[in-house]
């Protein structure tokens, strides 16, 4: 017998039998036969070959794969076509064993790349092939080892603690990728960049109530990984510093306004004022709240208090600020009441007014007389200082309204007239108006009695400007003075005048 294209015979049966049944002969492919009888003398001649071919069967087991690893993540395999056994090889599987075989690649090629697989890790794989009589054996199973890779991304940042100045922030480890995490960098975006081995880092050096973009990346001897999502977190605030000491800005016998801060409070802190008064052990709460002002009221005059203030956000209250000590006016003497005029002329006005009684109050008491002129009415000027009630204007001009008001003035034993550096001032009395007389004041009776006579005596009218104008004056007198009198006298004389005038 000899394998079609291949040279030389091999015996493979001798004996008596016509026949011979020709085992172990490969599927699919063609073979030579001849035969030769042998007697007593020797071997007859060969006879002519025959050639016969087996049926085609499944293809032989292909060889094992070989494999090329490109990177941790995808490898390159390839294989040799194995005998076809007298069929067309049609296509070949590949299977990647896992928890159970997955078919990765089907096809005519000799190679296939498969993606997909782990840094560092075992990967099994097995190739057939298959012809239109079926499919051959599983080869071989050939185990692929992926090389290390840089660390897996950092899975999340989470934020543990804050204070104004400084962040604790954590991390899950990442999958080292079979070389193990050496440190991690973290870096605060726009700010620094730092690195630690542990999973956490407290973030220093940091400013009060800011916001801040925080991610990390994994370190090992392949490389860095990814960064993380990025954290976002904010300081807290910061505990304020012991404010200023606050400011008195007014102060009266029972009040004081006290003032700290800016005016407008724009970052809405809340203050809180205390005062401790002579007759308490222990500091008392004024106020509290955004305002910046405060008068405290109700106070005892001339009477010291001790004030302190402190201030407080988000983070909590401050210290106390330095303890500083204000002091109430002494109390003002009362207001001048009874202000009249008890006698007047054409250029001057006796004023008096009611005496105040201090005895309950230590000092020197005086009086301030104001006076407001024509051409100046809102405007008051000091024309009297002394310790009497009463005081005589001089140098007026006829006819005209003036205003006068009075005040008490207290001072430290100074006399009066005398420079005060710090003199007490009363309230103001009611200011007075008062028209001085007019050079020829006439009056109203006896202008009466003058127009009746000369009613008889004249049909004329009084159109003397000068008339008109002594009847439109208006006389201001004393009846119990002694000047009434001759004013009358005056009157009648004046009245005789006008009545020959008009005849």
């Amino acid at each position: 017998m000899a394998e079609r294209g291949k040279s030389g015979f091999t015996d493979i049966y001798s004996g008596r039998d016509t026949s011979f049944v020709v085992n172990s002969l490969q599927p699919g492919r063609s073979y030579r036969f001849r035969v030769k009888a042998k007697n007593l003398v020797g071997y007859g001649p060969w006879s002519d070959a025959s050639l016969a071919t087996t049926s085609a069967a499944v293809p032989d087991r292909p060889e094992p794969p070989i494999h090329h690893c490109r990177s941790p993540y995808h490898v390159l395999i390839e294989w040799q076509p194995p005998n076809d056994n007298g069929s067309r090889l049609k296509h070949y599987t590949l299977e990647w064993i896992r928890d159970r075989p997955e078919s990765v690649y089907t096809g005519n090629d000799l190679s296939c790349e498969v993606k997909g697989l782990k840094p560092s890790s075992h990967n099994y794989f097995r190739l057939q092939a298959s012809n239109c009589v079926g499919s051959s054996q599983w080869s071989e199973v050939i185990t692929v080892v992926t090389p290390p890779a840089p660390p897996s991304i950092v899975p999340e940042v989470r934020l543990l603690s804050a204070t104004h100045a400084a962040l604790l922030v954590t991390w899950l480890p990442p999958a080292d990728n079979g070389s193990p995490v050496s440190h991690y960098i973290v870096e605060v975006i726009g700010t620094e960049i730092c690195q630690v081995e542990d999973t956490q880092m407290f973030i220093t050096n940091l400013k009060p109530e800011a916001s801040y973009r925080i991610r990390v990346q994994a370190v090992n001897r392949v490389g860095i990984g990814g960064f993380s999502p990025v954290l976002k977190a904010t300081t807290e605030p910061q505990r304020p510093p012991a404010p200023v000491p606050p400011e008195v800005s007014q102060v009266t016998h029972n009040s004081l306004k006290l003032r700290w801060g800016l005016m407008s409070n724009p970052q809405h802190i809340d203050y809180f004022l205390q005062m401790k008064a002579p007759d308490k052990p222990s500091f008392q709460d004024v106020c509290s709240g955004l305002m910046v002002t405060h008068r405290v009221s109700r106070l005892s005059p001339n009477t010291q208090y001790i004030f302190r203030l402190a201030v407080k956000n988000k983070a909590g209250r401050s210290d106390w600020s330095p303890e500083v000590v204000y002091q109430t006016t002494r109390q003002p003497p009362p207001a001048v009441t009874g202000l009249v005029c008890c006698q007047m002329s054409t250029s001057s006005l006796t004023l008096q007014w009611e005496a105040v009684d201090i005895s309950d109050v230590d000092g020197s008491l005086i009086y301030e007389l104001q006076c407001s002129y024509p051409g100046s009415e809102s405007n008051f000027r000091q024309i009297y200082r002394g310790r009497d009630t009463s005081y005589t204007v001089e140098s007026l001009q006829s006819g005209t309204t003036y205003r006068l008001r009075v005040r008490t003035c207290l001072v430290n034993g100074v006399g009066a007239g005398s420079f005060c550096p710090q003199p007490l001032y009363g309230s103001f009395s009611r200011a007075i108006e008062i028209i001085t007389l007019a050079e020829n004041p006439v009056s109203v009776a006896s202008l009466k009695e003058v127009a009746a006579d000369n009613k008889e005596s004249s049909s004329h009218p009084l159109e003397n400007s000068e008339t008109k104008q002594s009847l439109s004056q208006t006389l201001w007198f004393d009846t119990s003075s002694t000047i009434l009198p001759v004013v009358m006298l005056g009157v009648l004389i004046v009245a005789l005048f006008i009545g020959y005038l008009l005849s």
